[in-house]
């Protein structure tokens, strides 16, 4: 898989959603009704199917309980971790890294 920004920052969002939702114990329903957003949109935000405006990363931040700031840190980890995860399955089994842009499977040696 090729590095796609776009994508694993959505990915990262949606984790750092649910990471933060869970650590205060509550369901998409209560950050609903903290946010003030439906219990549905919470959970496409969650399965990487909304993306969320400043405005709204900003009401998630006040239902989770944290600063914009601290949301921002965990989401920067979370958005390195799913690259470099995503960057292993540009290997083969054997250790053959694939182009990633090739619609054939090109093998290079690392």
């Amino acid at each position: 898989m090729s590095y796609n920004p776009t994508r694993h920052l959505q990915e990262a969002l949606a984790l750092t959603v649910i990471q933060c939702r869970q650590n205060l114990d509550i369901s998409q329903e209560k950050l609903a009704e903290k946010t003030g957003f439906s219990r549905v949109y919470i959970s496409l935000l969650e399965r990487c199917k909304r993306k969320p405006g400043l405005d709204s990363v900003f009401r998630l931040c006040q239902g989770l309980e944290i600063t914009p700031i601290e949301f921002i840190k965990i989401l920067t980890a979370n958005q390195s971790n799913l690259i470099a995860k995503h960057q292993a399955y540009d290997f083969d089994i054997k250790g053959h890294k694939k182009a990633a842009d090739s619609k054939q499977i090109t093998y290079f040696k690392p």
